[in-house]
């Protein structure tokens, strides 16, 4: 059985062709693995934050980036060069994380991932009233 020599030269094509679409896919699942991963986390920080508030605990600012970035290092597979920042102003915590993705297998694919969520303090006891005299006001 004899093969055509088309037959080597279009696999030598297909084939490098199927395997960076593969290695496409792979970097861009890993992107989204890990933008997921840290947009979870940050919001997560967020409102615990909020929560020891509430709570009045002291919140040591410097102990929750550590946490933070310690946690985004442990759980994402591209993530290089983590920068973790929170801040407090007016009653309002922003928690902010700037991070570089390196895909290994591919040098060259690189972006940078900046991911942040802010939330402000709520007095629950202050929303109730407020909404049991508009009730009252509206007669219901």
């Amino acid at each position: 059985m004899e093969l055509r020599a088309s037959f080597t030269v279009e696999n030598s094509v297909i084939i490098p062709i199927f395997i960076m679409i593969f290695m496409c896919l792979v970097a861009l699942t890993g992107y989204y693995h890990d933008k997921i991963i840290v947009k979870g986390a940050v919001e997560m920080s967020a409102l615990k934050l909020e929560q020891m508030d509430l709570e009045q605990i002291e919140v040591d600012l410097q102990t929750m980036e550590d946490n933070l970035k310690e946690y985004i290092e442990s759980k994402t597979l591209f993530m290089k060069k983590i920068n973790v920042t929170v801040e407090e102003t007016n009653h309002t915590y922003k928690v902010t994380c700037c991070s570089q993705y390196v895909f290994s297998l591919m040098k060259k694919v690189t972006g940078l991932l900046r991911t942040s969520a802010e939330v402000k303090e709520n007095s629950p006891s202050n929303i109730i009233r407020i909404t049991e005299a508009a009730m009252e006001v509206m007669g219901k």
